[in-house]
């Protein structure tokens, strides 16, 4: 339903006006009504006195209307354009605005809640939308001030021309814009600033920067040192914390063959680094069990696999077999560390459990 503003506005200034006279005279409303005799009243009815008159634009007049019903609680404006329309004033709400044959009162002022409903009683905060009901859902008390209600999709759409910000601000009596969330259509970029900083940028490739416009897909910076935090909120033994490596065109939960995981063993926070490594060709995802490098609680390094260097000429070193002895006896030159194979672990130089050495030099 279209409805004029200056026809309501209209409405309301002329039943202030009319008294129990017969004709209103001189009434002249924004240069539209100009004949000095416009009405009279018939009973509860205000006819006008002319056959024809407009109120408004050609493409949204009040043709040929009048007041059909005037009384101490409700305004009724018919018409053959519009249809009936009706102003109430009740106890509860001051005024109520709606097309007769519709549902429900299209305007709603509530004085006893100093609330306002646009398509219906306004239930929750000061101004309530409703385009329809949601169910039985209220909102909450510290964010109703605006509220938007439909049984479907319901949204909020902030229009601006392509070469400004849309923004959503948030102010205090110190800083009106302590907090915002930006749209930046030149660069179609999103901020979200916090103490009047903006430590979260999505630009227009969806990569995120934190503290920093981003170059990569996740981008962190921080002026002295950058650090990233992941945190599992259990004490229990078998407790992970988990670095994920997927590359796969199949997105799903599965192909996760590379990590690193963090798992807990012992009190205070303290567990095994994992490297790991997932080298079946399944959809399964890597777990401890694919570990191939694992430094342990106490500091100590195991190898599952074999390790090689490429290029060992440019380290000095050599590796030599051991027969159980540590490296110190074995190297000719400097031990590094040896290897128990046995037991697939890293040793010390002077640990006698040595199967190989990784020496320093030529032996």
């Amino acid at each position: 339903m279209y409805m004029n503003k200056k026809i309501i506005t209209t409405a309301i200034i002329l039943a202030v006006l009319i008294s129990s006279t017969a004709v209103v005279s001189a009434a002249k409303l924004g240069g539209r009504i100009t004949p000095a005799s416009l009405w009279r009243k018939s009973g509860s009815a205000i006819l006008p006195t002319v056959s024809t008159w407009e109120l408004g634009k050609s493409t949204s007049r009040l043709a040929k209307g009048w007041f059909t019903d005037v009384d101490s609680t409700s305004m009724t404006i018919g018409g053959a354009s519009e249809g009936p329309l009706t102003i109430d004033v009740t106890n509860a709400e001051a005024l109520l605005v709606r097309k007769d044959g519709d549902t429900g009162d299209v305007f709603t002022v509530d004085t006893s809640g100093s609330k306002v409903g646009i398509g219906g009683k306004p239930t929750d905060g000061a101004l309530h939308i409703l385009t329809a009901s949601a169910g039985a859902v209220t909102a909450n008390v510290n964010d109703d001030d605006l509220v938007i209600e439909n049984s479907t999709h319901a949204g909020l759409s902030i229009l601006t021309p392509n070469n400004v910000f849309g923004t959503i601000a948030f102010g205090d009596p110190e800083d009106n814009d302590i907090g915002r969330i930006d749209y930046d259509h030149t660069n179609d970029k999103m901020r979200l600033i916090v103490n009047a900083l903006a430590p979260l940028i999505i630009d227009n490739s969806g990569n995120v920067g934190i503290g920093v416009s981003p170059l990569k897909e996740l981008h962190i910076y921080d002026a002295t040192a950058a650090k990233a935090l992941i945190e599992s909120d259990l004490d229990t033994t078998g407790s992970t914390a988990e670095l994920l490596f997927k590359v796969n065109s199949l997105d799903t939960d599965f192909r996760i063959k590379a990590g690193i995981i963090f798992d807990r063993q012992a009190s205070f926070g303290r567990g095994d680094l994992h490297f790991a490594v997932d080298t079946v060709a399944d959809e399964g995802n890597i777990a401890v069990s694919d570990a191939k490098l694992t430094i342990n609680s106490s500091g100590n390094a195991t190898f599952t696999g074999n390790v090689t260097s490429s290029d060992t000429a440019d380290l000095g070193w050599t590796v030599q077999s051991a027969a159980n002895q540590a490296c110190t006896t074995t190297c000719t030159s400097a031990a590094v560390f040896g290897f128990d194979t046995g037991a697939s672990n890293i040793v010390g130089p002077s640990d006698a459990t040595a199967d190989a050495c990784v020496c320093a030099g030529s032996s």
